[in-house]
């Protein structure tokens, strides 16, 4: 059997268009995998709002919205998101090197933010670092001297309106009043706020604290109606001269119930000679730097 020159022409033809279809879908298909991987990181934007920050996400987070990987989360992705316009401007030989260092990057991510989670989350118990928010749970244990106590929670700035402590107990009641216990400085308090079982915020005091010497118990009358299992305490720090300190928070409901804090997070923590912010995005940061 003769083979002319026009049979051996669409041969070759055919052999490469094979080849170029095949590489349409080798590059399709290293496209999606980094369409995969960049839809997880941005499926972690609904996550709770310890963890606001671009920094904070992963490859192995979750979204309600659309399951990692699936076609409606790749959809959903920008065109101009930058990885995938350096991806697709990559030769091909190029390309494989890129995904193995950008999946690197997000595993490092990935441990980054697994240890930011587990230390933020310490800190919101009784096993906390000293003078975190965490340890504000539970009966007073900084002592009856009225000085400074690790075991209490302390703000990091020494100056600073907006300084907060969230409180979280076990059970929803209608709350009587809040007793709170202060050491090493008084006056510094300036709102307590209730989150109702509907999210909403009730401000139950604002004010200006008188300054008192410590150890101080702090009795806060709540209005009736006001069903909470969460409160926030805040604190204008540019009020007081030294830091103020609180180391318990009781909730006592007109049922006649009495309980205290079961967990706890705080804006800041002092610790050492450094006010360091505990929030997720900057637990991030230090991880990713390789600080401790």
């Amino acid at each position: 059997m003769k083979l002319t020159s026009g049979k051996i022409s669409v041969a070759i033809l055919s052999v490469a268009v094979a080849v170029a279809i095949w590489q349409l879908w080798e590059n399709g298909r290293e496209l999606e995998i980094l369409r995969e991987e960049t839809a997880r990181l941005r499926a972690d934007q609904s996550a709770p709002p310890s963890a606001p920050s671009r920094r904070q996400t992963s490859p192995s987070a979750r979204s309600s919205a659309a399951a990692p990987g699936s076609a409606s989360a790749a959809s959903s992705l920008p065109a101009d998101d930058p990885s995938l316009a350096e991806f697709a401007n990559l030769p091909p030989e190029e390309r494989g090197a890129f995904l193995k260092a950008w999946q690197a990057e997000m595993d490092r991510r990935r441990a980054a933010e697994e240890a930011a989670k587990a230390l933020a989350e310490r800190n919101k118990g009784p096993q906390a670092a000293s003078y975190a928010g965490g340890k504000a749970t539970g009966p007073p244990d900084a002592g009856e001297h009225g000085g400074d106590s690790s075991n209490a929670w302390c703000a990091g700035p020494r100056s600073d309106a907006n300084q907060w402590l969230k409180l979280s107990y076990a059970k929803s009641v209608e709350i009587k009043e809040l007793a709170i216990h202060e050491t090493y400085a008084t006056g510094a308090l300036s709102r307590v706020v209730a989150v109702m079982p509907d999210g909403k915020e009730k401000v139950i005091w604002s004010g200006t604290e008188p300054v008192e010497k410590p150890p101080v118990q702090r009795i806060v009358q709540v209005p009736p109606g006001v069903r909470s299992d969460q409160i926030r305490i805040e604190l204008d720090t540019t009020r007081t001269s030294t830091w103020q300190e609180i180391d318990a928070v009781e909730m006592i409901g007109r049922d006649g119930s009495r309980q205290w804090a079961k967990q706890a997070e705080g804006s800041s923590y002092w610790g050492g000679n450094n006010a360091v912010q505990y929030t997720y995005e900057s637990l991030m940061e230090k991880e990713l730097s390789g600080q401790r």
